[in-house]
């Protein structure tokens, strides 16, 4: 008697698709957000924004919503298509939330619009498998320590403080791909990834 093991895994090409050029300078320009309902996304990702203006003046700020396992509305996408130059999406920290936050950023840069992930530093490899499949893998993130959920507003400005630093990399043109606070063996660090 044998066994047959069969391997539901195979190489599948993903065309990549263009990223969108990222701003020479933030002066000036609209900041958009994208929040899915998680708890503190919003949150995180508007004191994100106020870290902004504390370095460069922006515009007006829009703010789309979205359930945590659905794709953005097109209504949602027109709103900040029209009315942003560069969008904050987030957060992942589970499955669902993590791929349709990669998702909805594919659509924004799809739409011509700078995009910025966030999500948890324990889920780091998922989004950039994600993004792989999507066919973007250098789509720009930003990680933060997890938890995020379950965090007192003075704990998610904490960690927006952490990381400001890291979202403006992100949305320089030769910025970082994958930044923020990342796991490695247990520890917990800081870590960048170049842009080429």
């Amino acid at each position: 008697m044998s066994i047959q093991v069969v391997v539901p895994f195979t190489d599948v090409h993903v065309p990549e698709k263009p990223m969108v050029a990222r701003p020479g300078s933030l002066k000036g320009l609209r900041p958009g957000i994208l929040e899915n309902s998680k708890p503190n996304a919003q949150l995180l990702m508007e004191a994100w924004v106020e870290g902004l203006r504390g370095e460069v003046q922006l515009g007006e700020l829009t703010i789309g919503h979205k359930a945590v396992t659905t794709p953005p509305s097109k209504e949602t996408l027109d709103l900040l298509q029209a009315n942003c130059d560069f969008v904050l999406v987030g957060t992942g920290d589970c499955g669902s939330c993590l791929a349709w936050t990669v998702r909805s950023a594919v659509a924004l840069e799809e739409r011509g619009i700078p995009t910025v992930c966030a999500g948890s530093h324990v889920f780091e490899e998922q989004f950039k498998l994600e993004a792989a499949n999507c066919g973007m893998p250098n789509m720009r993130f930003v990680f933060v320590e997890h938890p995020l959920g379950g965090v007192k507003e003075a704990g998610v400005r904490d960690k927006a403080a952490r990381t400001m630093r890291h979202i403006i990399e992100a949305l320089k043109p030769n910025g970082a791909i994958q930044t923020g606070e990342a796991s490695t063996k247990g520890s917990f660090h800081a870590k960048t990834v170049a842009a080429e």
